[in-house]
């Protein structure tokens, strides 16, 4: 198979390059790497042995980049939307998820009473969240005050340390990528299906909900 008609676009080396960085597995990262290597005027040689792999497995790994093929996907319009406030025990995983019209203190607060419903025999419950401004409102704040709630707010313009943002990307991945539904009434099911289905997810919750943090900026 020759290489000299492999060429990559200049999207496609970002795209592939930002890949790469994020890849944690060595050898997918390879194969990125060399196709990478390939699509930028590098020879079959030359890029065996900048990898140390031999030439027919780099002929391998751009022939499996080759066979991708575009999908269509169909795609709905409209303004509906799913608002859902919520959660997560991270030593149990146990989620408590609300669904609103809107995001606010109202519903901020049945996702609080929910949580000391569910654990009558603590003393305190610590609930670790961002900054958002329905948390220090005061119809939030001074209902805490007569409960087992404490607020843990986090420094400002940082949703890596927030690990529930890890649950609803994870969430989003579940219900959005390559997925279509053919009315919003089904999107809503399926979005109530999985939190109700969410023990068919601890194994993969449990490896992503670890308190390993991102230091942005470090």
């Amino acid at each position: 198979m020759g290489m000299r008609d492999f060429a990559l676009t200049i999207e496609e080396v970002r795209l592939l390059r930002a890949l790469h960085r994020s890849c944690r597995d060595r050898r997918l990262a390879d194969r990125i790497k060399a196709i990478v290597l390939l699509g930028t005027g590098w020879t079959v040689s030359d890029t065996g042995e900048a990898l140390m792999l031999d030439e027919d497995t780099v002929r391998e790994y751009v022939q499996l980049y080759r066979r991708g093929t575009d999908k269509s996907l169909k795609s709905n319009t409209g303004r509906a939307r799913v608002n859902i406030n919520g959660a997560i025990d991270i030593d149990h995983l146990g989620i408590v998820v609300d669904f609103a019209e809107s995001v606010n203190a109202q519903s901020s607060l049945r996702v609080l009473r929910t949580l000391e419903s569910k654990h009558p025999e603590a003393e305190k419950i610590y609930v670790y969240c961002d900054n958002a401004r329905y948390y220090r409102c005061s119809l939030v704040q001074e209902s805490v005050k007569q409960s087992k709630i404490e607020l843990l707010f986090l420094p400002p313009y940082s949703p890596n340390l927030n690990l529930i943002e890890r649950l609803w990307k994870y969430f989003r991945k579940q219900l959005l990528y390559n997925k279509y539904y053919e009315h919003f009434a089904d999107f809503v099911a399926a979005c109530r299906d999985f939190f109700e289905r969410i023990k068919d997810h601890r194994e993969a919750l449990r490896t992503l909900l670890t308190e390993n943090f991102q230091l942005i900026g470090a």
